[in-house]
């Protein structure tokens, strides 16, 4: 066994060090060392389990690493900004299309259902079109999509069959 003995003298007495300047913060880190960060905010909207705010981990390669990505309560879309100014498109993962470079915090805007009038509604309606008809089902695979949403959320859309 070893014994290792420092002669303290009055230079080296901790009254006489300096005193670091420490900070100590309960926020959590903005990195994560599995992956990037994504966060769901709902803005007042609600997901499933009745919470407001929902976070997943993925890496660069897309796979999800921790977290779930739930479906809020109302049908909505999601913006990368406060402001709803850059519109982000997910896959059935909740996954961003363009893929995840950096963490992320994502704002739920929740969809219209106004339709848009008069000129603005005919003017998408293409020429050759016979009739409009109303209904909830589900879109033909070998239709064409039309936007008809006032804000152009996609609340409110028709599709065109060629026949």
């Amino acid at each position: 066994m070893v014994t290792v003995t420092k002669n303290w003298d009055d230079s080296s007495s901790n009254d006489k060090r300096p005193v670091p300047d420490v900070s100590i913060s309960t926020e959590k880190p903005s990195k994560n060392p599995l992956g990037y960060t994504i966060t769901y905010h709902g803005n007042g909207l609600t997901f499933a389990d009745g919470t407001t705010e929902n976070e997943i981990i993925v890496n660069s390669s897309g796979k999800i690493l921790s977290g779930q990505y739930k479906e809020l309560v109302m049908p909505s879309i999601w913006y990368s900004d406060v402001n709803y100014t850059n519109k982000i498109e997910l896959n059935s993962k909740g996954l961003p299309l363009n893929g995840v470079t950096s963490d992320l915090d994502l704002y739920a805007k929740s969809k219209t259902f106004v339709l848009k009038d008069g000129f603005d509604f005919r003017n998408l309606i293409p020429s050759t079109a016979n009739s409009v008809v109303f209904t909830d089902e589900p879109m033909p695979v070998s239709a064409t999509l039309i936007d008809v949403d006032a804000d152009e959320d996609g609340g409110v859309v028709g599709w065109m069959i060629l026949l």
